[in-house]
C-alpha cells in the first residue's frame, strides 16, 4: 500500500463520525522485549535485578518484580527468544548476583 493511500484510509477513518481511531489496539511491548532493551542499552555493565527494575521503572513505567526480572533473563538465553549471551555472576561481599549483555555466565 503506497503512503498516499495510507494516508486517504487514516483520514476516511478519522473523518467518519461513528468511528474513531483507537490506539488501543497497537501492539504493547513485552516484559521481556524491555528487559532486553535494558541489557543491550548498558551492555558491557553488571547490573542487579534491581538496578535493572530501576531502569525499567524510570524508562517504561513498567513495575517488574526482581522473580520476574531474571525469569525473563533466563528466557532470554534460551534459543526460542534468541539465544543471548547474558552473564550472571553473585555481586561482590553480596547475596545478589548480577547480569550483563555479552558478560561472562
Amino acid at each position: 500500500m503506497s503512503d498516499v493511500r495510507l494516508i486517504e484510509e487514516v483520514l476516511n477513518l478519522a473523518l467518519r463520525p461513528h468511528r474513531q481511531l483507537s490506539l488501543v489496539h497497537l501492539p504493547k511491548p513485552s516484559t521481556m522485549s524491555r528487559v532486553l532493551a535494558v541489557l543491550r542499552h548498558n551492555a558491557g555493565r553488571w547490573m542487579s535485578s534491581r538496578e535493572i527494575h530501576d531502569e525499567l521503572l524510570s524508562r517504561y513505567e513498567l513495575d517488574a518484580n526482581d522473580a520476574t526480572i531474571t525469569a525473563r533473563i533466563r528466557d532470554l538465553r534460551k534459543p526460542k527468544y534468541g539465544g543471548h549471551e547474558i552473564g550472571c555472576r553473585r555481586r561482590a561481599g553480596e547475596r545478589a548476583h548480577e547480569y550483563s549483555m555479552g558478560g561472562e555466565r
